[in-house]
């Protein structure tokens, strides 16, 4: 019988199980039989959350069978208290008792099958105490040898729990990959195991993919937990989806759909008083209220949130509160206040000395720093900064807001010293924060930084680059149809018109650094971009690859460019005149290879042309695309021999054309390198033989040229 109410309490047939406990107590008078049966009930109170209801009934046990308790049922009963203690966030109490029952087991001479499940579950619940209270080593510790226990008595449910536990470890410790593999490793037990630890495996897989920046994917994952959580009308649950469902469409900017789960996912953690998913709600919509600069209700619920992760005694949350006040009172121009805070993140790091907490103190010293606004203050502030973008552990979202306030220094050397030598800093500091942002997958913040870059990129005169980088802004405004944005970047593309007009007519003034362009409109996008970063940061942002890494030392404007390509703002397509017809046979930045109706009447065309006594060649366009109606083409047209055309008329030639499809919004930049790009490609051409030595590389070396005159 006891065996058959295990089996209910792991399909989670809770009520079952306790009809079926009330029935055998009522029917035996066996102390041990009642003891066990008593053990059964307290787990499945604990299981509902009842934790109150499941603690006194162990202080009623511990007292009525004192004298009868066997070693093994008395340590049953002070790990389901420890259990119970732990789940009502009393980490402190349920390390000890955990910490004790491994002392007596340790102690015992024969150890049993069932005694070796004990150890392995309150090891399991050692890891996740020490998790919780961000001690990951430790942790690590107990849920690697809580796994190898659990897997030598086969004791499933504590295996998937141990996964977890290592999964979230290494989450904290930002390895994701590694955290992934511990997941998907759990889920293989879904038909031997609850729904709810399914779920709470499905949401934290949708957490990797959210910090990968896959936002349609942590969906994925995160609607399907919500699935199961509302089946078993688990709040727990609930909350913890809903938290992070809301935190997703914060990150997608719709920040009033995210509000509105984060206050569906507060009120369920307030009912089932799951403090931690509470604080979460009440830090993440600090955060809206912080974007909305609502400064006074900001700080309410940073308040409310760090109020309850001291409680918890979790330092590394209460780290990230701490810095969110500091923020805000920068804002508010409070420095009393910052400072204060700032003196209070010193105290926690000073006592944990995790590398997450250390990078929250660095930054806010940094930020305090900068604040300050003297020559010193400013001067240490760059040190900072340089020291800490040195750092390869550092997370993505730490290296850029470092970036970025790098960017925000040497620009005001710039203005105050007129020093035209730290642009050449600037744009190297610019290609290392694309590198970052574009990792980021945010449309905003890579509309932001193109904006920022190009008035950049006029300070170096360079305005064919500029107009480049604004048009790739207005691309990514119109896919991501934000129209405030596009109204924007239509501005800005103005003003560049009015500075290109300004300079022809007054060519004297280009030596003058202030004449180019007000470097205040270059400190507003600056400060656009360091807001717009700043929602994208999460506690645990992923770190660099040792590759991503070797990356950013590398990075050139020519590497950069490869994004137009592979966004497909542009692509090249070849063509031939056949015995079939028109015939696309070489390709590059596209997937496929196709043909339009213009492109064919275009290829027809010169095909006939060249079918007289004379013919031309060169470059003709743009012309509009049938099937791409956002998109323009250039043709270039050329005679080169293609022996594997058999037409008697064609005398072994081929009339060929190079098809160059761009996007609208680099309309003008590819207008400026009309004549280049006709130069470019007489010169490769011509140095081909026949038409078989024109392949997708030879529309590689097309695309390496076109990227120099573009971008140097």
């Amino acid at each position: 019988m006891i065996e058959k109410i295990e089996v209910l309490i792991i399909k989670r047939k809770f009520i079952d199980a306790l009809t079926l406990i009330k029935k055998e107590e009522n029917k035996t008078k066996d102390e041990h039989i009642l003891i066990r049966l008593g053990i059964q009930e307290i787990s499945i109170y604990i299981s509902t959350y009842k934790h109150k209801k499941a603690l006194a009934i162990i202080e009623e046990m511990l007292e009525k069978y004192k004298e009868n308790l066997t070693e093994y049922d008395f340590l049953e009963l002070l790990y389901n208290k420890g259990r119970a203690l732990s789940e009502e966030t009393k980490f402190i109490e349920s390390l000890k008792i955990g910490e004790d029952i491994l002392a007596k087991l340790n102690q015992m001479d024969n150890r049993s099958n069932g005694a070796l499940r004990l150890e392995a579950k309150t090891r399991q619940m050692l890891g996740h105490v020490f998790w919780s209270l961000s001690k990951l080593n430790k942790a690590q510790e107990q849920a690697e040898k809580a796994l190898e226990l659990s897997q030598i008595v086969n004791y499933n449910e504590i295996t998937v729990r141990s996964l977890n536990t290592l999964g979230l470890i290494n989450y904290h410790r930002t390895d994701y990959d590694q955290a992934l593999e511990y997941y998907l490793e759990a889920l293989k037990f879904d038909k031997e195991i609850d729904e709810r630890n399914i779920c709470l495996l499905l949401n934290n897989i949708g957490i990797i993919y959210l910090n990968e920046g896959l936002i349609k994917e942590a969906l994925e994952y995160f609607n399907k937990g919500l699935r199961i959580s509302e089946k078993q009308n688990d709040l727990k649950l609930m909350a913890i989806v809903l938290l992070n469902m809301g935190i997703s469409y914060s990150n997608k900017n719709e920040y009033e759909t995210a509000l509105q789960y984060f206050k569906r996912s507060l009120e369920n953690s307030k009912k089932s008083n799951y403090k931690h998913v509470t604080a979460g709600n009440y830090k993440s919509i600090g955060d809206i209220y912080g974007m909305w600069k609502e400064y006074d209700k900001a700080v309410e619920f940073y308040m409310k949130s760090l109020k309850i992760f001291l409680e918890l005694g979790n330092d590394i949350y209460i780290s990230e509160n701490l810095l969110d006040l500091l923020n805000i009172y920068i804002e508010k121009k409070e420095g009393k206040k910052a400072r204060e805070i700032y003196k209070q993140l010193e105290e926690v790091m000073q006592r944990n000395k995790s590398v997450i907490i250390n990078q929250q103190y660095l930054l806010a010293k940094a930020l305090l720093l900068l604040y300050e606004n003297t020559f010193i203050s400013l001067a240490q502030a760059m040190n900072t900064f340089k020291d800490m973008i040195k750092n390869p552990t550092w997370t993505i979202f730490l290296r850029i807001i470092t970036l970025l306030n790098l960017l925000k220094l040497y620009i005001l050397e710039l203005k105050v010293l007129n020093n035209l030598d730290s642009l050449q800093v600037i744009e190297s500091i610019s290609h290392q924060l694309l590198a970052l942002v574009t990792s980021q997958q945010s449309a905003i913040i890579m509309i932001e930084y193109h904006i920022l870059f190009a008035k950049i990129l006029i300070l170096k005169k360079n305005l064919l680059k500029a107009e480049y980088f604004l048009g790739q802004a207005l691309y990514l405004a119109e896919e991501s149809k934000l129209e405030e944005k596009v109204e924007v970047i239509h501005t800005e593309q103005a003003q560049l018109q009015c500075i290109r007009e300004l300079w022809t007519n007054n060519p004297e003034d280009e030596e003058n650094i202030q004449h180019r362009l007000e470097l205040s409109s270059i400190d507003h996008s600056l400060e656009v971009l360091l807001n717009t970063s700043t929602l994208k940061h999460t506690p645990n942002d992923k770190t660099l690859s040792k590759e991503e890494q070797q990356k950013l030392t590398e990075i050139t404007p020519e590497s950069y460019s490869q994004e137009l390509f592979e966004r497909k703002l542009v692509n090249i397509i070849a063509y031939k005149f056949s015995d079939v017809g028109v015939e696309p046979f070489a390709k590059y930045g596209t997937e496929t290879l196709s043909t339009t109706s213009i492109v064919k009447h275009g290829v027809v065309s010169i095909t006939s042309l060249g079918l007289g006594t004379e013919y031309h060649t060169g470059l003709f366009g743009p012309v509009p695309l049938s099937n791409m109606p956002d998109y323009e083409s250039l043709l270039f047209s050329f005679i080169i021999s293609d022996p594997t055309n058999k037409d008697p008329r064609m005398n072994l030639q081929n009339y060929s054309v190079i098809s160059l499809n761009y996007h609208k919004s680099l309309k003008k930049t590819f207008f400026q390198l009309r004549d280049r790009l006709e130069t470019i490609l007489h010169h490769i051409i011509q140095n081909k033989n026949i038409l078989g030595d024109i392949d997708n590389n030879t529309l590689f070396e097309i695309v390496l040229e076109l990227e120099k005159k573009i971008l140097l």
